[in-house]
């Protein structure tokens, strides 16, 4: 399957969840973030993007409003700034995910 079907694929709302599921282990960074950022995914697919190796991947993750809370809680200590920018940033947080977006900052010595 060509990229931009995949792509086009992986942002729609009434993709089936088979198929979601696929492109979430997809070779490409960008589809595999196109599913993270999909309300629509699954949740096993949610958490299994939580650990992809691309930064841009997990940041989409935390700013989509389905991503589940135990999936923001590891994203909210993500060696990445941005990642836990996105999750402080996201309509489902919490203030434990709060608390630990600031934890992690001190401790890596941001903001």
């Amino acid at each position: 399957m060509e990229y931009g079907t995949k792509a086009k694929l992986a942002e729609r709302a009434d993709t089936p969840i088979e198929v979601l599921e696929k492109l979430a282990a997809d070779e490409e960074w960008m589809v595999r973030g196109r599913v993270a950022s999909n309300p629509s995914t699954p949740q096993k697919s949610l958490e299994l993007l939580a650990t992809d190796k691309n930064p841009d991947v997990r940041g989409r993750l935390a700013s989509n409003p389905s991503t589940p809370l135990k999936t923001l809680e590891l994203l909210a200590t993500d060696e990445n700034s941005w990642v836990r920018y996105w999750t402080a940033q996201n309509p489902n947080r919490n203030e434990l995910i709060e608390r630990l977006v600031l934890m992690t900052n001190y401790k890596l010595g941001v903001g």
